[in-house]
């Protein structure tokens, strides 16, 4: 089931974990939002994306309902998605 209708190959591959779920935040190599996020401290990237993730999806979902939810929250996304790994 697709989470998204961008093609991301080739894009940089942040992964991280929540609540023993793995996820994979994919940014565009030509993203604005790259600079800034390379010059973050380290650790403050992968929480900010559980932050988003427990924001989105909440806890306690079905694979499908994770997968409708971050399909949903990435619809119009053109330089930055979040996956399930």
């Amino acid at each position: 089931m697709k989470q998204h209708e961008l093609d991301t190959n080739g894009w940089l591959e942040y992964p991280f974990n929540v609540n023993g779920i793995n996820f994979v935040s994919k940014l565009s190599p030509n993203s604005d939002f790259l600079p800034r996020i390379k010059n973050l401290p380290e650790g403050i990237f992968e929480s900010m994306n559980r932050s988003a993730v427990l924001d989105l999806i909440g806890e306690g979902r079905t694979r499908d309902e994770m997968i409708a939810k971050l399909n949903y929250a990435n619809k119009y996304a053109t330089q930055a998605v979040i996956e399930l790994a």
